[in-house]
């Protein structure tokens, strides 16, 4: 539970959660019992860490149109997830993500994204960090070839590990993070370790140079 918190949760009690997460004290850690979650845009002011159970058997749905995403940390802030489920996250813009970040430092950790439109899309702090581990991307995407697994628009450093990327309905790979104004958008890929991408981004890298020269 939330620091200072004593309720429990009830399965399909999404307004279980976010009291959680309005009530958690900065640097609190939110531990959520397994069960359906039906929330949406549930924005997250503070540095938190929620956890569910290793089986991912605590999810996180949506079965109304997002304005955003299921989760929504905003500007400055620190979220670390590990062992949850997200589930069909759809907004009117076809981008609902399963975490829509505007903050500074995101951490994914052993968690299932399926059936959003976008699993994780990263518009926070240019100086930020997104690091993903021992996670998978199913089904993602509208179909448009503007969604994707993981979208990054911003962050200073990228850590993809040991995930795993599956029928992403986009017509590029899953994992883009946008350069600056004359450069080219570096396309990561669906990668399985962090030392792979490092080196799709290098090919790619002496590709545009080569084309520029």
């Amino acid at each position: 539970m939330a620091s200072g918190c004593q309720d429990r949760a009830h399965a399909e009690d999404g307004d279980w959660l976010r009291q959680q997460i309005d009530r958690a004290k900065n640097g609190a850690t939110i531990e959520v019992p397994a069960g359906r979650y039906d929330i949406s845009d549930a924005y997250i002011s503070k540095d938190i860490t929620i956890i569910g159970q290793e089986d991912r058997s605590e999810v996180h749905q949506t079965a109304s149109v997002t304005d955003k995403g299921i989760l929504v940390p905003t500007e400055g802030t620190s979220l670390r997830v590990e062992n949850l489920t997200f589930l069909g996250a759809h907004s009117w813009d076809r981008n609902g993500a399963g975490v829509r970040f505007e903050g500074r430092t995101l951490e994914i950790v052993n968690c299932l994204f399926d059936g959003n439109e976008d699993g994780i899309l990263f518009t926070g702090d240019d100086n930020g960090s997104l690091k993903v581990m021992g996670s998978e991307f199913r089904n993602s995407g509208f179909g448009d070839g503007y969604s994707h697994g993981i979208y990054v628009d911003g962050a200073a450093t990228l850590e993809v590990a040991m995930t795993i990327f599956e029928r992403t309905s986009a017509r590029f790979l899953p994992v883009v993070q946008i350069g600056g104004e004359d450069a080219p958008p570096e396309l990561l890929g669906a990668v399985f370790h962090v030392d792979a991408l490092r080196n799709y981004n290098s090919a790619l890298a002496e590709i545009s140079r080569d084309e520029l020269s």
